[in-house]
């Protein structure tokens, strides 16, 4: 029996080092807010800075949209990319199948994001997709999934020389902005003009 134990636990400690950790915060349309809207809205961080997805959640809500932010805490880089990127798409897959029966917009903040983002969508319905590419953000070796776009897709970036997937060129809405803190306007702006 002891040998049994013992044996479990390692295999267990043996798949919490290859697993990603995926947290989900939620986040209701706010009472005060004179709409609701029904597309709710997903949003995947990896690298993102403490605080910016709360806040936005904040004022997606007042605004009369149900987010969810799925945080990806990436704990072995060991992996291969694609490991990695398959391992990612499963687990976010796994944790957001019951979250709406609505197909989200999908908000991938920064390259990493954006990878899974890509993965997810050449695989799962979604209203939209937007990339954002504040001015931290960092590369990555995950591999880029291409998908057939079906559906309205914005890249929203701060950096001065941003350049789309090439895949995407001439089916994505480029939205340039000076500083990091007018990306969620402008997101807004790009949300209405598409019907969202």
């Amino acid at each position: 029996m002891f040998a049994k134990s013992s044996r479990f636990l390692n295999l267990k400690k043996f798949a919490c080092q290859i697993r990603s950790k995926v947290s989900l915060t939620a986040m209701d349309a706010s009472n005060s807010s004179p709409i609701k809207r029904p597309t709710p809205i997903l949003i995947l961080e990896t690298n993102a800075p403490k605080g910016w997805s709360a806040e936005w959640q904040n004022r997606l809500s007042q605004l009369g949209y149900m987010s969810t932010v799925a945080h990806l805490s990436i704990t072995d880089k060991h992996l291969g990319p694609d490991e990695r990127l398959n391992m990612y798409y499963k687990e976010l897959s796994d944790c957001t199948k019951s979250l709406s029966f609505f197909p989200p917009l999908f908000i991938g903040h920064d390259y990493e994001s954006w990878r899974v983002c890509q993965k997810y969508v050449s695989n799962k319905p979604v209203s939209g997709l937007v990339l954002l590419e504040p001015k931290h953000s960092t590369k990555t070796d995950l591999p880029s999934s291409e998908f057939e776009p079906r559906f309205p897709i914005a890249l929203v970036s701060s950096l001065p020389n941003s350049t789309p997937p090439a895949f995407l060129e001439g089916w994505i809405d480029h939205e340039t902005v000076n500083e990091d803190n007018e990306m969620f306007k402008r997101m807004i702006t790009w949300m209405d003009d598409v019907g969202m």
